[in-house]
C-alpha cells in the first residue's frame, strides 16, 4: 500500500480532487489530514450572479489581483511553451 510506503518521509504533501474519497485511509495512518478550501466554478456564464455572491473581502482581493495581473490570449503554443518554462525556471 502506498501509504506504508511513505512512513519515512518527514513531510508529505499532497492535493486530491474535491471528489476523493479515500482521505481516511491517511488518517488512519496517523497523517495529519488539512483541509484547504477553494471555489470550483461549474458555470461561469452569469458573472454578475458570480460577483454577487461572493463577500466583500474576496472581492476586494481579486481587484487587487486583476490590478496586478495581466492576461492575454496567445494562439501560438511555442511561444506559450516558453514562456511556461521561463516561469518554471524563475520559481525553482
Amino acid at each position: 500500500m502506498l501509504v506504508a510506503q511513505t512512513r519515512h518521509i518527514r513531510v508529505l504533501s499532497q492535493v486530491f480532487s474535491p471528489d476523493f474519497t479515500g482521505v481516511h485511509i491517511f488518517y488512519e495512518a496517523d497523517y495529519v489530514i488539512r483541509a484547504v478550501f477553494t471555489t470550483r466554478i461549474l458555470n461561469c456564464s452569469d458573472t454578475v450572479r458570480l460577483w454577487s455572491g461572493l463577500d466583500q473581502t474576496n472581492r476586494n482581493v481579486i481587484r487587487r489581483e486583476m490590478e496586478l495581473a495581466k492576461v492575454q490570449i496567445d494562439d501560438d503554443p511555442e511561444r506559450f511553451l516558453r514562456t511556461y518554462n521561463e516561469n518554471l525556471s524563475i520559481s525553482g
